[in-house]
Parts: structure tokens; sequence; C-alpha cells
């Protein structure tokens, strides 16, 4: 199994440009609480474009992953990416899909780039404490 969102995709693709945005900006702030706490500069993930704050915590054998933005679009993606991650810290990571050229139509090169540095960050940290854990 690899870390991959084609079933968001696919919705997406179903959608027509401005539905298409509507949706995510009402994603991006579903259940959004903005945390000071998480908006501290030692959470800041300076590889990112756009301002985006990350907290990786690790209880009772989950994964806890918070993140923020302060760009609707990255905090929407970041946080569906994120939550496969949590879901399955055990899964590769594929960041292949990102380069289709659909998903160009809706995130920016810089951005995806971006993203793809996060999830490969957050991922190395979670491969880590899971080696830690057995050894």
């Amino acid at each position: 199994m690899a870390i991959r969102l084609d079933s968001v995709l696919n919705h997406l693709q179903e959608m027509d440009e401005l539905d298409r945005f509507d949706y995510l900006l009402c994603l991006s702030f579903q259940e959004f609480q903005p945390e000071e706490t998480l908006r501290r500069p030692e959470n800041l993930f300076r590889e990112c474009e756009s301002n985006l704050w990350l907290d990786v915590s690790f209880s009772g054998g989950k994964t806890l992953i918070h993140c923020d933005s302060d760009a609707a679009i990255v905090r929407v993606f970041a946080r569906l990416l994120l939550q496969e991650i949590a879901a399955h810290p055990e899964a590769a990571v594929d960041t292949d899909w990102m380069e289709s050229e659909y998903l160009g139509e809706i995130l920016s090169p810089r951005t995806r780039r971006g993203l793809k540095k996060m999830i490969c960050h957050v991922s190395d940290m979670v491969k880590k404490h899971n080696e830690e854990m057995y050894l």
C-alpha cells in the first residue's frame, strides 16, 4: 500500500472548476480550529512556499499529526495527506502521482514540491519513530 489520494482526486475530476475550488475551500475550513500553540516558529516547515506548521507526536501507538497553513489549498492537501500517513504509518510513500497533469491544474509546481517534501519529512519521522520502538 502507498500513500495516495486517488479517491479525492477522482472526486475532484468529476467537478467543474468553480465547484472544485469551492469544495477544496470548504474542506480547508472544515472542523478547523486554529491552534495558536501550533503556529510557533519551531513548528514552521520551511520547505514550503506558504507558511505550513507541523506538529508530529506519538501517543499510545498512534501517530498524531496536526498542521495548519496560511494558504487554504495547502492546508487542505496537507491535512488530507497527513491523515493518510497517520492512518497508515507503515505504508510506503509514493509522490509520483503529484506530477499528474490534473493536479498541475490545481497546485502550482512550487506548492507540489513543498507538499512532496512535507510528505517525505513526516514519513521519515514516522519511520524513525517506528524503528526506535522496535529496537
